[in-house]
């Protein structure tokens, strides 16, 4: 089976440091605030290490039983940058996404502690969404 390092969009930051342990490796996030200051519309998003999925992406992860993949809630807002830019655009709902699979097992893990590393049948489920910006590289 082929597998790929994945890079999404990178809309916005990690908010709320309280809640972020900057000295663990990776870091550890205990609850997330995600801020955007802008969104071309992809259904996967990331910061810092860390990722969220649009409520249609995370159905289908769950439907395909793709493995690795674990959810959490995150807490989504709009800076005042992306009101300048989109105005009242309202965002769909996003979950974040918290890989906690093995690398070259299971279709969704983290590798190098920070890329998200996907299988071909997990890149197979995303190409039916919104990726913009995104990239994905073979691992050889």
């Amino acid at each position: 089976m082929k597998f790929y390092y994945f890079y999404g969009e990178v809309p916005g930051n990690v908010a709320d440091s309280e809640f972020i342990d900057r000295q663990a490796r990776p870091q550890l996030i205990s609850k997330l605030k995600f801020e955007f200051d802008g969104w071309l519309g992809a259904d996967i998003v990331e910061s810092i290490g860390t990722f969220i999925v649009t409520d249609r992406l995370k159905k289908a992860i769950e439907e395909e039983g793709l493995t690795g993949a674990t959810f959490d809630v995150v807490e989504v807002v709009r800076t005042e940058m992306f009101k300048e830019l989109y105005g009242d655009k309202e965002l769909p709902q996003f979950h974040w996404l918290k890989p906690a699979g093995t690398p070259m097992k299971d279709d969704i893990s983290v590798y190098d502690k920070c890329c998200l590393f996907i299988s071909e049948k997990a890149l197979n489920v995303f190409k039916k969404f919104e990726l913009t910006l995104a990239e994905y590289i073979e691992k050889t």
